[in-house]
């Protein structure tokens, strides 16, 4: 934390090493988090607090097919469907 401390309400909280990582992610999708180089600085923060994971754990979790995209997001005051399936029942999204 910024100065050793909780910000409280009213502070101003930036963190600059999320805020790049959330943008490499919308700008390159899961294999950014799950196969490029934050899965190699997750892994390795992992590792120095004596995790066992690997790098080869998040790839492992991707084939096994648990990583899906969300149906719809809410952008603002708007719904972003992802394209349908044409062989599944129509829905709203």
């Amino acid at each position: 934390m910024p100065g050793g401390r909780t910000p409280t309400v009213g502070d101003i909280f930036r963190n600059p090493d999320l805020a790049s990582s959330l943008t490499l992610i919308s700008r390159q999708g899961s294999d950014a988090f799950y196969k490029g180089s934050l899965a190699e600085t997750v892994v390795g923060f992992l590792q120095r607090q004596g995790s066992a994971m690997t790098k080869a754990d998040f790839v492992e979790y991707v084939r096994s097919g648990n990583i899906r995209s969300p149906r719809a997001t809410r952008v603002g005051r708007f719904i972003k469907c992802r394209p349908m399936d044409p062989a599944l029942p129509r829905s709203r999204c």
